[in-house]
């Protein structure tokens, strides 16, 4: 991942607002994956930002976007579609989750953040957030 971050390319997930490009070496190889904004999504971030800007709750913003038909992220998963919810707007701030609190949308790209982990009890998957490293 460090490499890959160093070369400038995706080290993790793709967030709303951008999509994925694969990068070719000379013999066309794909070598990697550079994340690159797409406009329809990116107008719909601005959008939210604005309506925060404006001081808009986010389950104002999310109720709007859902009136307005707007595609939310990960739309189609095998479910009915669900539509904006004020959690994908705002997120965690501990977590750096969500439009209006992940890094990516001021420019920083932060990743390592977190990693999943099985409980021994149960079996299933845990989502663990990694000690915050300064430097």
């Amino acid at each position: 991942m460090v490499g890959q971050g160093s070369r400038a390319f995706g080290a993790g997930g793709r967030a709303y607002g951008y999509r994925s490009e694969s990068v070719h070496d000379e013999t066309g190889e794909v070598i990697g994956v550079r994340r690159v904004i797409d406009p329809d999504q990116a107008a719909v971030v601005r959008r939210i930002y604005e309506a925060d800007r404006d001081g808009q709750s986010p389950k104002t913003i999310a109720h709007r976007l859902n009136a307005d038909g707007v595609t939310p992220p990960r739309a189609a998963r095998g479910r009915r579609v669900r539509g904006w919810t004020w959690s994908t707007i705002a997120g965690s701030p501990k977590k750096a989750s969500g439009i209006l609190n992940n890094p990516i949308y001021a420019g920083r790209v932060a990743w390592n953040r977190s990693q999943k982990v099985r409980d021994p009890d149960t079996g299933k998957r845990l989502m663990r957030m990694r000690p915050v490293r300064s430097g």
